[in-house]
């Protein structure tokens, strides 16, 4: 039945491992977009909210 079809192609690990593998890109893009930038190259340095232990800043 077409039941069953559904669940074979939902349930198959081939659906499974281009998830993960989506997964695993999506984090990797996320982590090379991500850049480091010394606190003495900023400028116009702006705190926008302090709280206890963190202190959220804005700069140029």
């Amino acid at each position: 039945s077409i039941h069953d079809k559904i669940n074979n192609w939902i349930n198959s690990n081939e659906i499974k491992q281009q998830f993960e593998k989506l997964e695993k890109l999506k984090e990797i893009q996320i982590k090379s977009n991500t850049e480091w930038i010394p606190f003495n190259r900023l400028t116009n340095i702006i705190i926008i909210r302090k709280d206890g232990f963190i202190t959220v800043y804005k700069a140029t």
